[in-house]
């Protein structure tokens, strides 16, 4: 599985409609590279929508101190 970095276009115009709000349109990160972010302390917090991202990483204790490097984590 795992995260899409970009949302598709129809989701994405109805989120701006729906909230009236203007979302960026810089692609954004997939889960290795959110982790890898986490590691280089270029992410403050995340957010777990359910995976297990100690599990299905190649390195657990890698993973495992990427996100110890957060400030918050909401699972």
């Amino acid at each position: 599985m795992g995260v899409a970095p970009k949302l598709k276009e129809a989701v994405f115009n109805r989120l701006q409609d729906h909230f009236g709000i203007r979302l960026p349109e810089s692609a954004g990160l997939d889960t290795m590279a959110c982790i890898e972010a986490a590691h280089e302390d270029r992410l403050k917090m995340g957010v777990c929508l359910g995976g297990n991202l100690y599990g299905s990483n190649p390195d657990a204790a890698y993973a495992a101190e990427a996100l110890g490097k957060l400030d918050l984590v909401v699972i």
